[in-house]
């Protein structure tokens, strides 16, 4: 089961992320996997046209976690070396990881009776497709670093500020010039309404620039949202974030649809323990991204997930999740998509240190004008992981 401090999805941003990390106390941990995977595909490609193929993945993954009197600090992170059968173009073959450092500390300064710092770092490396209508699988790397500095100190009032940046690069000749960065920054003041609820105002100011910056998007971008976070007990927490943004865009997507106009968005995300062995998430956002379809520039993204995990008994344990996710495109595009994807996984735990997992997935991808694009992958995993 993931630890709540390390949760990131979709509909987060670094104040949510933050919010789920003090939610709950994490106890010392440290755990040490080395796992052996196996995967079927029957649409390796992607598309209308179907390709079976397999994927062997050897992983090592490490979680590790310390509380020392104010400060929590950990790493969570896996490396994977994947070889794949199926004879495609594209670079899946190699090594993938995710690794991600992450520093809270309480009374890190003084400035207030109270206050908290969060520092959060990661370095992903994983094999994506570009698109639903561009299903080439391309090697996509992003170092991310997320600095959040919040005065909780007062007794009616708080003020939290937020510092973000991402470098994002694509391996594949064909998509360098998508390589981009992003640099960020937010200020959320807010009003306490008693121990439970935090309530205020977020606004922020990016700026993306890509490699390429006369073909791509450069893009700069304002938000302010109204924020709520309501965490009842450590069993659950909510926040809401709701508000618009604008997005103007630069180079040969200068005039596209949406640029420099204001639109609505919102982030919104629960988790809910009813106990030590059920625990329930769901997240929803709608938000403006970049496209590389079309004529690029921007589109509405609404993006659902809700998963659930279930400790059956002392050896087996369930994990199912579901999501939507609905693209909007612009600019006369008539590539809108929305692709449905169900997964469920079943663990075995043979003894305290050895499990057994099996997992099946579904995805269907549908588009709303050019339904010969329609395809679905299904995907049926087995895996064996050993724990030190």
């Amino acid at each position: 089961m993931t630890s709540l401090l390390f949760l990131n999805d979709a509909a987060a941003s670094t104040l949510g992320d933050y919010y789920e990390a003090v939610a709950g106390v994490i106890p010392n941990k440290l755990s040490v996997s080395l796992s052996q995977e196996v995967i079927y595909r029957d649409n390796v490609n992607s598309s209308p046209k179907k390709k079976e193929g397999y994927e062997f993945n050897t992983g090592l993954s490490v979680n590790w976690m310390r509380n020392f009197s104010n400060l929590m600090y950990g790493v969570q992170g896996n490396l994977d070396y994947t070889y794949e059968t199926a004879d495609t173009e594209s670079d899946q073959d190699g090594l993938q990881w995710s690794i991600n450092p992450r520093i809270l500390g309480t009374e890190t300064f003084h400035i207030t009776s109270k206050d908290q710092l969060m520092i959060s770092l990661s370095s992903t490396s994983h094999n994506e497709k570009l698109d639903n209508s561009n299903t080439e699988y391309t090697r996509r790397t992003d170092y991310q670093a997320h600095i959040l500095y919040d005065l909780i100190g007062l007794r009616y009032f708080g003020f939290a500020t937020t510092l973000d940046y991402t470098n994002t690069r694509y391996s594949k000749s064909t998509y360098k010039s998508y390589s981009s960065q992003k640099y960020g920054v937010s200020v959320a003041p807010y009003y306490k309404i008693g121990e439970r609820i935090r309530t205020g105002i977020s606004a922020g100011y990016y700026e993306t620039k890509y490699s390429d910056s006369k073909r791509q998007n450069d893009s700069n971008e304002i938000n302010i949202d109204w924020f709520t976070n309501y965490m009842v007990t450590s069993k659950i927490n909510a926040t809401l974030e709701a508000g618009f943004s604008r997005t103007t865009y630069e180079g040969e997507a200068k005039n596209t649809d949406g640029s420099g106009d204001f639109k609505g968005e919102y982030a919104f995300r629960i988790s809910y323990a009813p106990n030590a062995r059920m625990h329930f998430q769901y997240s929803s956002s709608y938000d403006n991204e970049d496209t590389f379809v079309s004529s690029r520039g921007g589109r509405m993204s609404w993006e659902n997930t809700f998963a659930w995990f279930w400790e059956l008994s002392p050896k087996f344990d369930l994990s199912n999740s579901f999501s939507i996710d609905n693209k909007d495109e612009k600019n006369g595009s008539k590539l809108d998509s929305t692709e449905y994807t169900y997964e469920c996984k079943l663990t075995y735990s043979h003894s305290p240190k050895c499990s057994i997992y099996t997992a099946y997935e579904i995805s269907n991808v549908r588009f709303k004008y050019e339904g010969n694009r329609d395809y679905t992958e299904n995907e049926i995993k087995l895996g064996l992981s050993y724990h030190f």
